[in-house]
């Protein structure tokens, strides 16, 4: 059965919105890992709020990084995590 013309402009394109959500997921993700990594790193963690804040604040600004800068900023993101040796 042939596919109708119509049902190809139908379909939904991706909004552009979608791309900088995924950035900014994708930034916040990598900015929690980083600083619960460093916060682990040789003491077992006691969470506080100063730490939540601070575990907070890097993920919303590693998201709004990646989201405004896209891949460059999470490639140079990653090799300073690559870099870091732990």
């Amino acid at each position: 059965m042939a596919s109708n013309p119509t049902d190809d402009a139908t379909k939904a394109a991706p909004s552009p919105s979608t791309g900088v959500i995924q950035r900014f997921a994708g930034g916040a993700t990598l900015g929690a890992f980083l600083s619960i990594v460093l916060m682990s790193y040789g003491a077992s963690i006691d969470w506080n709020w100063p730490q939540v804040g601070v575990v907070l604040g890097l993920a919303l600004g590693f998201g709004l990084l990646s989201a405004v800068f896209g891949k460059p900023f999470v490639d140079a993101a990653v090799q300073a995590l690559n870099n870091l040796g732990l």
